[in-house]
Formats: C-alpha cells, structure tokens, sequence
C-alpha cells in the first residue's frame, strides 16, 4: 500500500480549508468535487493527445482534462452527483477563483488557480530541533573541560 501510494503521489490539503470562506461557500459535493480536481491536476507539464483535432495539448501543471462524465466517474456514477450540480459547482468555482476554465464539444481544460501557492512541496527542515540540541552541546562541553583548577 506504501508502495502505491508513492507512485501516485500526493497533494498538501491544508487544514486551513476548513476555515476558509471559498471552501464554506460550497456545499458538500460542490467541495467533494473541488478536491477531487486537485487529486487529478497535473503535478507538472505534461501533452495530452486531442483526439478530436488530432493534436497534441500541452496541459501545464495545476491544469487538467476532463468533462462532466469524467467526474461522475469520480464519484462512481453517485446519483446525487448529477450534471447540473457538477456544472453549478465548477461554475461556483470559477466564480470564487478557485478554477478557470476552457470548454471545448469533447472536454473542458481546467486550471487551478494559485496551484503552486499552495503545492509546493518543501521539504522540512531540521534546523529548528537540530538547533536546540547543538545550542546546549557547547555549555556542557565547556562545563567538562573548563574546570582544570586542582587544588
């Protein structure tokens, strides 16, 4: 399972969102819907073949392909997931600048807006603990050396 899980990767999911006023806008599968477009956003650039023109798209990180059928197969065909509330919350989030998006008769191409504000991934540093122990070293060091007065 670890395994796969590295292989598929990972988004940041801040527990901020549940405070924050775009994602208490939403209901709960306009919200479902929102973070299932970050699972499936390009973690970095990638082509994509358009079969209907027969070329070859460039879909940048932060940006995906799908359509409302894609979606409902997100949600395995959930009958509460119907197309008139994916299109109201895509529509929402355009609104709310979550998302913009480009609809075309065969798919939509959507970007995360300030997808990278928020997936970036840094890896932690251990200055901070490291910094407390070696702080202290010093002092006790100079504490065992220090005192060569025999009397």
């Amino acid at each position: 399972m670890i395994e796969e899980n590295k292989k598929q990767g990972f988004i940041a999911l801040y527990r901020s969102i549940e405070t924050s006023l775009t994602f208490n806008s939403l209901d709960v599968i306009q919200q479902s819907i929102a973070i299932r477009l970050l699972l499936h956003a390009n973690h970095k650039d990638n082509e994509w073949l358009d079969n209907g023109q027969q070329k070859m798209i460039v879909i940048k990180r932060g940006q995906l392909i799908t359509s409302r059928a894609s979606i409902k197969k997100w949600f395995n065909n959930d009958p509460l997931v119907t197309d008139q509330r994916i299109r109201t919350a895509l529509n929402k989030l355009e609104k709310l600048n979550f998302l913009t998006k480009e609809s075309t008769k065969h798919y939509t191409l959507i970007n995360i807006c300030h997808y990278n504000d928020y997936q970036t991934w840094r890896e932690p540093t251990n200055q901070p603990s490291n910094q407390a122990s070696t702080n202290a070293q010093p002092s006790a060091n100079q504490a065992l050396t220090t005192n060569n007065h025999v009397n």
